[in-house]
């Protein structure tokens, strides 16, 4: 009898228009869900269950409650600029507040709370660009990176403990990026929180984290915890 190989420790999906089926990634993301044996911590910006490739997600959320997994998740709810740049979320929070697990909505206003990320048993990690809809698993270029790392997967905890404690984008992501070794490659978890366009460019933190992510060794690996895609 053969075992199954074991995963490397950091994983990365690509996504391109019409490269995918949304089904197809939905039940990548499943997949990830399916193996949480004590907790699921979920920041997602943009989450629609309601679609068939939604439902192959929420199934396995639903299952994971059923074993006893404890599931927070947190969710941007829409903001009402004048202009949708993001493009606001789809997000129904009426489907997402009735379902069995600890929510927290995140006021989009005046930060949006853009993250997409999972944090699994406290030692694996999934994020990337992907918000969970259909035109972003199937119309958009993205990325889903999963690192099994505690170390890195407590740096998003501890993120994640913040915006779940405040509420509040703004004041979150102070984590320090210690550089990490995972496998073969030195990882470092970035945050900030994503404001809108102001009237100085220093007012916003993602300049200054851009010009420290820039002096930093080009050998290692930078995962902030969203990135911008390109239509949005």
């Amino acid at each position: 009898m053969t075992s199954s190989p074991t995963p490397p420790p950091i994983g990365l999906r690509t996504l391109t228009d019409g490269g995918q089926r949304p089904a197809d990634v939905a039940r990548d993301i499943a997949g990830f869900l399916a193996a949480a044996r004590t907790s699921l911590d979920l920041a997602l910006y943009d989450v629609r269950f309601e679609t068939d490739a939604g439902a192959l997600v929420l199934a396995s959320l639903l299952a994971a409650v059923q074993r006893g997994v404890a599931v927070r998740l947190l969710y941007n709810v829409a903001h009402p600029g004048p202009i949708p740049v993001p493009p606001p979320p789809e997000t129904a929070p009426e489907a997402i507040e009735a379902l069995p697990v600890e929510t927290r909505p995140i006021a989009g206003v005046p930060d949006l709370m853009h993250h997409k990320f999972v944090v699994r048993d406290r030692e694996t990690t999934l994020a990337g660009s992907t918000n969970w809809t259909d035109d972003s698993w199937s119309r958009q270029e993205n990325v889903i990176v999963t690192v099994d790392s505690p170390a890195i997967a407590y740096a998003y905890t501890l993120a994640f403990e913040q915006l779940w404690a405040s509420g509040d984008v703004a004041h979150t992501g102070r984590v320090d990026p210690r550089p990490e070794d995972v496998g073969s490659a030195r990882v470092r978890a970035w945050f900030t929180g994503f404001s809108r366009c102001k009237s100085s460019k220093a007012s916003s933190p993602l300049p200054r984290r851009a010009r420290a992510i820039a002096t930093q060794s080009a050998a290692c690996v930078y995962w902030p915890p969203f990135s911008r895609t390109p239509g949005t």
